[in-house]
């Protein structure tokens, strides 16, 4: 009868043991859990932080393009005003050689 209580007595403190065991697993799989859940907030933080730098460079290329037609239509009127300047001074030539000619 005193064997068969040692031995229960003896499972019993196996079955602490392991309780025990379970605890330790358990709250070092708790600080994992909390270090897991910091790395994905950082992530998170990350990932709005790329969110933003995309809308931002959305927007520089969009502001690109605009400058980049206005550029266009600038230079598209400097050529307008230089065709015109030539034409003004060439009749500015021939006015001034009528005049010449005219005296």
């Amino acid at each position: 009868m005193l064997q068969t209580y040692s031995s229960k007595l003896l499972n019993v403190t196996d079955l602490l043991d392991n309780v025990t065991e379970c605890y330790r697993l358990s709250r070092r799989c708790y600080r994992m859990l909390q270090t897991y859940s910091r790395m994905l907030q950082n992530v998170t933080d990350l990932l709005d932080d790329v969110t933003d730098l995309l809308e931002q460079v959305t927007e520089c290329y969009r502001l690109t393009r605009r400058c980049y037609r206005l550029t266009r239509a600038s230079y598209r009127m400097l050529q307008t005003y230089s065709t015109m300047l030539q034409y003004v001074t060439d009749l500015l030539k021939d006015v001034t050689e009528c005049y010449r000619l005219t005296r």
